[in-house]
Parts: structure tokens; C-alpha cells; sequence
């Protein structure tokens, strides 16, 4: 039961004024878990300030609010949800959580939950303009979380994280693969021992570390489904298979497209055993192994797209020693100019295939599930800028269209009569 005082006469300190002539209200609300009186003072200029205070804080209670929660630091609170939340979180996935958390810290971790604004957790954001757009999602989406989960708690009445605004960043290097790139790299995955890494991630949208993880036993090409139950961390390069993925959104099972379903079953059933993606000496890829792999990939590819073979036979021995002529130089650099070129990320292929989603119209819970992500605000975030993208894409050939309309002679005007 809630007890309220005031000075009767002012000027004199009585139970309920202070010497700095503030207005003391008392508030009683029982005991605590360990037996301790559970005791509130409130204060204010007036009676009426510091009763007003000592009501706010009663409905807060009647809300739910936990004992203490009003005297929670950020801090404090983001060490209680990462313990709490995310305890199955491992490996770099940890790692980038505890940057972020760091960062929050940096700038709010004194503060308490309670007393942060909209305002605060905006400008944090935005100290982060310029750096890389996923580095910016991902810290938006840890300040949803953090929040989300204070609300929930019932530490806070509204959640100071809703419609945060992403400033302006860099694109990363990843993209997705232009359609002849798609196509030649199905048509000819098989020229080059990597190709079938290449096609599970293309196909699959499987992440490095689910793919070099990826065994025959969750293969099922009777039904057509890859079962994603385990990944690769990697410590100092080597690999280290876990019974889990990154998150528990990643275990899941994806659909066989024909052109995966050829891939798989061009190896012989009796090598169908183990690990599905090996390095060249045949054992758990490393860092160092996959870094090799697509860049062997990325060299026979482009060797076939100039019509050369995939191993180059012997070297030019001229060409070491300097004997070449002015001629031979001029049409080599000519020929550098003219070449094309094939280069493709690692990232780039499961890109793709979030891509091939959006065009094929998945919804965006479907998309979320396929691709693993455990925030549905991550796959939006994508499907947001893969609609950019397209957007962009359409708006430029509408210009090149133009462009090239214009530019044609106009027809012959007839003279008026």
C-alpha cells in the first residue's frame, strides 16, 4: 500500500521535505524476494510533482515491471540478453555479436534502458555512415533485439528501436551473378574439380561453412532434398565441424533442382561417402584450400569463355626472357583488351540464388527459411535490396532505350499544304 507525505509548513522540515525544498513522497510496496522492504522515495517542487511520479511508477508496476528493472543499465541488460538469448551462438557469428555489443556499450552502456530514446539509439546508428551496409543492417538488427527483449521483459513501456533509419553506407563486394555468368557456370561446372562447390551454393544458397560441412548422409536424392544440420568454424585455417549451424534458423532442409541433381549424381555412388566437398588432396577443406578452389575456378572459366583449354600446356619461354617483339607485344596487349574476363565471390553465388528467389517471387518467409537467416528482418533487408537493384537495372534500360531511339533519324515532315 502506497504511503504519501508533505510538509505542512513551509520553511520548516518536516517527514516529507527536504533541506533543498524538495517534496518527498514515500511509496510501500511490500518486500522483495530476499525479504528486504521493497521501498520507493519520489521527489518533486511540489506535492503534486512528486505524488504524480509515485502513480506513474505504480502503473509500471502494475504492468509487470521485474524488481530493479528501472535501475537496469544498458549495459547490464545487454550482458543479461546475449547470457540469455543467444547462448548457442559460437564461432564468428560470436564474434561480430560481441563487436556490436561493444559498440552499443561505447555509446549508450552508462545509460539506463528505461531513459533511452529513439533519438539515442539513431545517432548511434548513424556514427556508422559510410561503413559497409551490412555492417550497418546487422548493428540495426542487434539494437531491434537488445530492445525488443526489454520491452517484452517489461523493463520498458515502448521500444526506442522501432522504424530506425539506415544511413547511407557502402555496398559490399558481393552481387549477384550476371544470368550468362549463371548459365556458363551450370553448362560448365564440371571442366574444373571445384564445380561441384560452386553449384551447391549457386543452387542451394549454402553458406562456405555449411558447404565444406555438408555430407552424403544428408543428401537424399531420391526426394530430391539437402538436410542442413551442421557447419564449419574455422580455427587457424582448419575447419571444425559442428554438430549445428550457425544459427538454429539454419537447419533446414532445401529442394534438388535438376541441374543440382545432375551435379550430384555424376559422382559415382561408391565415392558417395563422407564429405560431399573435399580439397585436392582429399581432405576437410580449410580457408586456405576454398581461397584456392574458386580462384583455380575463376581461371578455367575464363579460359573456356576464350575458347582456350582449361590447363594451360607449358610456358612461353620467350616471354620470360624478354624476346619478344614490338609486334608480339602490341598484339599481346591487344589481346589482354579484349579478353573477357570471369571473376565471381564466394558470397556472390548464395546472393545469387537469394536473387533467383526474389525474381521467382518466394514470399519472404519462404525466402527467410531457404536462405537460413534467423531474423526475418534480414531476408527484408536483402529482398529490399534486391528490389533497388532491379529498380535501377529497369531505369537503365529505359534510359539506354531512349538513348538509342533519339538518336535515330527522325521521319520526313510533310510540307503544310
Amino acid at each position: 500500500m502506497d504511503m504519501a507525505s508533505e510538509a505542512k509548513k513551509p520553511g520548516r522540515r518536516r517527514k516529507g521535505q527536504r533541506k533543498d525544498g524538495l517534496i518527498a513522497v514515500y511509496g510501500d510496496y511490500g518486500r522483495r524476494p530476499d525479504g528486504s522492504r521493497d521501498r520507493k522515495t519520489f521527489y518533486g517542487h511540489t506535492w503534486e510533482e512528486a505524488d504524480a511520479q509515485r502513480k506513474a511508477y505504480a502503473e509500471e508496476r502494475k504492468l509487470g515491471a521485474p524488481f530493479g528493472s528501472d535501475k537496469i543499465t544498458v549495459s547490464e541488460w545487454c550482458d543479461e540478453w546475449f547470457s540469455n538469448y543467444k547462448p548457442k551462438v559460437k564461432g564468428t557469428n560470436r564474434v561480430s555479436y560481441n563487436a556490436y555489443i561493444a559498440r552499443l556499450k561505447n555509446d549508450l552502456g552508462f545509460a539506463l534502458v528505461r531513459d533511452v530514446l529513439h533519438i539515442h539509439l539513431q545517432a548511434s546508428l548513424n556514427k556508422m555512415s559510410g561503413m559497409s551496409m551490412s555492417s550497418i543492417t546487422k548493428y540495426k538488427m542487434v539494437l531491434q533485439q537488445v530492445f525488443a527483449r526489454a520491452r517484452q521483459n517489461k523493463i520498458i513501456r515502448d521500444d526506442p528501436s522501432e522504424m530506425l533509419e539506415i544511413p547511407e553506407g557502402t555496398e559490399g563486394e558481393h552481387r549477384a551473378l550476371e544470368r550468362w555468368e549463371a548459365d556458363f557456370i551450370v553448362e560448365h561446372w564440371s571442366e574444373y574439380r571445384t564445380g561441384l562447390w560452386i553449384m551447391l551454393m549457386l543452387l542451394a544458397g549454402l553458406r562456405r561453412g555449411e558447404m565444406s560441412a555438408l555430407s552424403w548422409d544428408s543428401i537424399d536424392l531420391t526426394a530430391r532434398t539437402i538436410t542442413v544440420f551442421q557447419a564449419a568454424e574455422y580455427v587457424s585455417n582448419q575447419p571444425v565441424i559442428k554438430d549445428t549451424t550457425k544459427t538454429d534458423a539454419g537447419m533446414r532442409t532445401l529442394p534438388i533442382c535438376d541441374a543440382l541433381y545432375v551435379a550430384l549424381c555424376s559422382v559415382p555412388k561408391a565415392h558417395r561417402t563422407g564429405l560431399v566437398c573435399l580439397s585436392a588432396h582429399k581432405k576437410p577443406l580449410s580457408q586456405r584450400a576454398m581461397e584456392k578452389g574458386l580462384g583455380g575456378f575463376n581461371v578455367a572459366m575464363e579460359r573456356l569463355l576464350n575458347g582456350e583449354p582449361v590447363k594451360q600446356q607449358g610456358r612461353r619461354k620467350d616471354v620470360e626472357c624478354g624476346k619478344m617483339t614490338e609486334e608480339e607485344i602490341a598484339a599481346m596487349e591487344k589481346r589482354a583488351k579484349e579478353r573477357k574476363r570471369f571473376e565471381i565471390r564466394m558470397h556472390d553465388l548464395r546472393y545469387t540464388f537469394a536473387t533467383a528467389l526474389y525474381d521467382a517471387g518466394v514470399d519472404v518467409k519462404t525466402a527467410q527459411y531457404y536462405l537460413g537467416h534467423a531474423d526475418i528482418r534480414m531476408t527484408m533487408e536483402l529482398y529490399t535490396r534486391i528490389s533497388k537493384e532491379r529498380e535501377n537495372l529497369a531505369r537503365a534500360k529505359t534510359i539506354s532505350f531512349l538513348d538509342s531511339w533519339f538518336k535515330k533519324e527522325p521521319p520526313t515532315m510533310r510540307s503544310e499544304q
